[in-house]
């Protein structure tokens, strides 16, 4: 008997033709869904039936960032990659390039802005973040070995090494945007490095909760396992935290273990980066560390993640920024909540900020830490 079986892409699209009304066979690849972006009720009915193997991928941004069914498509294709089981890795890895085109059209764009990957791997950690503006391209970067986890023992050099030329292909020449999440912020540091021994200018860096190595010890396995186990590493449905990702983490910890930054040096002349950082406010655990005996809460890390905030200064980034000034905000949710939705909210908006020059005005937002050391 043929195969009749109906992948979540089309049955999602099945969903988005009976909500507006066509038949599925008029539904193209040009079809334009600037309907979906500017009708929020109609956005909700499709988002309500949603396969669930589409559930943690597709939500109310998704729309905002894709014009046509073409570009819907193109979304789900490197979402259901990444969820593909492990087997096939080869064939995998030359379905996702490095370098992800989250929001914005490349044609049109005056400013390129990237982030470089959590300990996941991903840059879709960064595809709930809403589109900041018309004119503004956001790239999400994956790790070179995303499905391969396990076979990489190397360094944070060796992979600042490849996305500074990945990123290099997208955008040639500064002046550079780079940010990054969690982990994210040591791989923009270094790349930020990278670019300006290459001779290029990095305008600006942003850190998102980003607990600098100089102070904080790499992230415990414990911590990790038992966040996986109760499902606290994001916003995952039912299935709990998948097994690539909990892969993954342990293999970016193995790096960050070896590392230790150094401070940035700039040749005469050149114009160091605008530096920003954003802090998550709240602790992990919602029901308190108490419920969590096997942690060891002597690590300094781990106290970071999992106890509400209290501190929200450069907490070590100013010694690998000397003399300069850094702007700091911080924003509600945890760290692993910060990317998805409300609080993805907030992060859009504080990115815009950066992006757009807005700290200064943003006053209520931002605070200016002034660096003497």
């Amino acid at each position: 008997m043929p195969n009749t079986a109906v992948s979540p892409k089309e049955e999602l699209l099945a969903v988005i033709a009976e909500e507006l009304g066509m038949d599925i066979d008029d539904l193209s690849d040009d079809t334009d869904i600037s309907e979906l972006q500017n009708d929020t009720a109609l956005s909700r009915l499709i988002l309500k039936r949603v396969p669930v193997g589409l559930q943690d991928d597709i939500n109310r941004t998704t729309f905002q960032s894709c014009t046509d069914i073409a570009d819907l498509k193109a979304h789900i294709d490197i979402v259901m990659a990444l969820r593909e089981p492990p087997k096939h890795s080869d064939e995998r890895k030359a379905k996702l390039p490095i370098v992800l085109l989250l929001r914005g059209n490349e044609a049109t764009a005056k400013k390129k802005v990237f982030l470089l990957p959590d300990g996941s791997g991903s840059g879709m950690a960064y595809m709930s973040i809403p589109p900041i503006d018309p004119s503004i391209c956001l790239y999400g970067i994956n790790s070179p070995y995303l499905h391969s986890p396990e076979v990489f023992n190397g360094t944070i050099d060796d992979l600042a090494q490849i996305w500074t030329a990945e990123i290099q292909k997208v955008q040639p020449n500064g002046p550079y945007t780079l940010g990054g999440w969690s982990a994210g912020g040591y791989f923009s540091f270094e790349v930020s490095k990278l670019l300006i021994s290459k001779g290029e200018r990095v305008e600006k860096l942003i850190l998102i909760d980003s607990p600098c190595r100089l102070l904080f010890e790499a992230l415990p396995p414990q911590v990790v396992e038992c966040l996986a186990k109760n499902n606290l590493m994001g916003n995952w449905s039912e299935g709990g935290t998948p097994k690539w990702l909990v892969n993954s983490f342990v293999s970016t910890i193995g790096a960050v273990e070896k590392y230790m930054p150094t401070p940035m040096v700039l040749p005469d002349g050149v114009k160091a980066p605008e530096v920003f950082i954003i802090w998550a406010s709240e602790g992990v655990f919602p029901d308190g560390v108490e419920a969590y005996p096997e942690l060891d809460m002597s690590v300094r890390v781990t106290r970071f993640l999992v106890n509400q905030r209290v501190q929200f200064g450069p907490l070590g980034w100013d010694k690998l920024f000397p003399a300069q000034d850094i702007s700091i905000a911080k924003m509600p949710g945890s760290h692993f909540m910060i990317v998805h939705p409300p609080n993805v909210d907030t992060l859009g908006k504080l990115l815009g900020d950066v992006i757009q020059g807005r700290p200064a005005e943003a006053k209520n937002d931002w605070q200016r830490w002034r660096n003497r050391s």
